[in-house]
């Protein structure tokens, strides 16, 4: 029985925790800015009721996107073949470069090989990959959490100093709302594309409690929503020195855990192709979607790229998807 209950539980970490913190891990890379940004821009004037007006909205809107979409995401795989494009996965590339950008304060050559080159490097990537994705990610949770609830209590870092405190205006508002709807409808699709989970009705784990969150939208739509308004909570570490010294191992472990986390997912998701793809192909679209995530400075920007991104990925799929090959090159 012993020996059982062992592998019971490494499968139900495998097949069900791991997808969960995973999900987690990178809706925090772009919900955090986004969350961030719009209280360290409010009016001076602002109450706490318009900080809990912002977390209110955002989780509601969560939760009714994912509640929405969740039961037509495989019909809508099947239908666009959105997932076997590079350029849609790219998206994630683009938040990973973005939130390096912000732990480093600034771009450079070693986080552009981090999100670009390094994932590349796995010649072979093992099934249990994203396993130990997890573990980074909640070795990363751990040390973040802890340092921001510190941050609180020591009344640190409310206003990040890498992010422009003035005031928001109206159309910045808007912006950042077109954002933030655009990567909670992509971030469904995107984790649904996955098969580093065993179907429901082949799973290992039977348990009715874990197949639930696969087989109904409302725990998963519930989850993400949560996600959100922990993410409040947290305060990213930047290199402006606004952190004591004290801080400084953990500040360096976290960026180790977020390098490693985001370097090792990414070359899971580049295997998550139905149709083959050249090594040009993904590493054209890693390169652009790597390069954007260093150089977008405001928030205007970054509402710029998600209005242009889904007809840069119709456009792949056209050439990909529907005729059934890779783009043509000419040598």
């Amino acid at each position: 029985m012993e020996t059982i209950y062992h592998a019971s539980f490494a499968q139900m970490f495998i097949e069900r925790v791991t997808p969960l913190v995973l999900d987690a891990f990178v809706m925090q890379l772009w919900v955090t800015p986004l969350v961030s940004s719009l209280m360290n821009g409010a009016p001076i004037t602002a109450s706490t009721g318009f900080i809990v007006a912002v977390v209110a909205i955002s989780a509601i809107a969560t939760f009714l996107i994912n509640i929405t979409i969740h039961p037509h995401l495989p019909r809508l795989h099947i239908i666009t073949g959105a997932c076997d494009s590079p350029l849609f996965r790219s998206v994630w590339i683009f938040s990973s470069a973005a939130a390096i950008r912000r732990y480093t304060g600034g771009g450079g050559v070693m986080s552009f090989t981090i999100v670009t080159l390094l994932p590349l490097l796995y010649v072979r990537v093992p099934c249990l990959l994203p396993v130990v994705s997890s573990i980074y990610a909640i070795l990363f949770f751990s040390l973040t959490t802890g340092r921001s609830f510190l941050m609180l209590f020591r009344q640190e870092g409310i206003r990040p100093t890498i992010d422009d405190v003035t005031p928001h205006d109206f159309f910045s508002i808007g912006f950042h709302w077109v954002v933030f709807l655009f990567s909670t409808i992509h971030h469904p699709i995107f984790m649904s594309s996955y098969t580093y989970t065993s179907p429901p009705e082949k799973a290992y784990v039977k348990n009715e409690f874990w197949m639930s969150w696969t087989l109904t939208s409302v725990p998963l739509a519930a989850f993400r929503s949560m996600v959100v308004v922990l993410c409040v909570f947290i305060r990213e570490t930047n290199s402006y020195g606004h952190l004591y010294q004290s801080h400084k191992i953990i500040e360096f472990m976290e960026t180790l855990l977020l390098y490693v986390t985001i370097s090792t997912f990414t070359a899971w998701v580049h295997c998550q192709h139905v149709h083959t793809n050249t090594l040009r192909n993904i590493l054209s679209t890693s390169v652009v979607a790597a390069a954007c995530g260093m150089i977008v400075e405001n928030i205007e920007q970054t509402a710029f790229l998600c209005l242009l991104t889904p007809a840069a990925i119709a456009l792949d799929v056209y050439y990909i998807t529907l005729k059934g090959k890779v783009k043509p090159h000419k040598e």
